[in-house]
C-alpha cells in the first residue's frame, strides 16, 4: 500500500493503526515504530512521528485524529489505513470536514473488503486474498506430514496479495 502511495507520488502519508492492548508494545502490521519510520523512508516519504496514529476501532476516535491532522499546518496528502473498515470511518470523517476524496487526500485500504468497490469513490486496497488463504489453508491441515513434529524444515507459507487500484488514490490530471 505504501508503495503503491510512493509511486503516485505522495510524500505527507498519515498512517492509521489499529491500537493494541495497554501492555502492547507499538507495532504496525509487524514493525515497531523505527522500522516503520525507516521504511516510510525506503519509499521517499516524510519519516514524521506525528503522521504515524494508532487508533481504537470506532469512528470518534478517528475522527479525533482526522480533525487534529487536518488543523496542522502540514496536513496529509494521502492515508494509509491498516484496514479497509478504518478507511469507511476515515471516509465519514473526510466528507465532514468537506475535504473530497482523492482531490483533498488519498485513502488507501488494506484487507480487500469487497465493499470497497461500492464507496464513493471506490477504496483502493491491498486485497489479501482470503478465499485462497483458506484454501491453503486446508490443504495444509489435510497434509499433515508437512507440518507435524518431527519435520526436518519448519512449514513457511508465503500468503499472497495483491493492489486493486481505485479511485481513492487516483492523482489529478495536470
Amino acid at each position: 500500500g505504501l508503495n503503491h502511495l510512493a509511486d503516485l507520488g505522495y510524500k505527507r502519508v498519515l498512517t492509521l493503526s489499529l491500537a493494541g492492548g495497554q501492555n502492547k508494545p507499538w507495532d504496525c502490521r509487524g514493525y515497531n515504530c523505527q522500522e516503520y519510520l525507516q521504511l516510510l523512508e525506503s519509499t521517499g516519504m516524510a519519516r514524521d512521528r506525528e503522521l504515524i496514529r494508532h487508533t481504537p476501532y470506532d469512528y470518534a476516535s478517528i475522527k479525533l485524529i482526522i480533525d487534529e491532522v487536518f488543523a496542522s499546518q502540514a496536513p496529509p496528502e494521502a492515508i494509509m489505513c491498516y484496514s479497509d473498515f478504518i478507511a469507511i470511518h476515515v471516509y465519514q470523517a473526510l466528507k465532514e470536514r468537506q475535504l473530497r476524496i482523492p482531490d483533498d487526500v488519498a485513502v488507501m485500504g488494506f484487507c480487500g473488503y469487497p465493499g470497497g468497490r461500492f464507496l464513493e469513490p471506490s477504496l483502493s486496497t491491498i486485497d489479501l486474498e482470503y478465499e485462497q488463504i483458506g484454501k491453503m489453508a486446508a490443504e495444509v491441515i489435510l497434509n499433515p506430514e508437512t507440518w507435524q513434529k518431527g519435520c526436518a524444515n519448519p512449514l513457511t507459507i508465503c500468503t499472497p496479495h495483491q493492489l486493486v487500484q481505485r479511485q481513492s488514490t487516483a492523482r489529478k490530471k495536470v
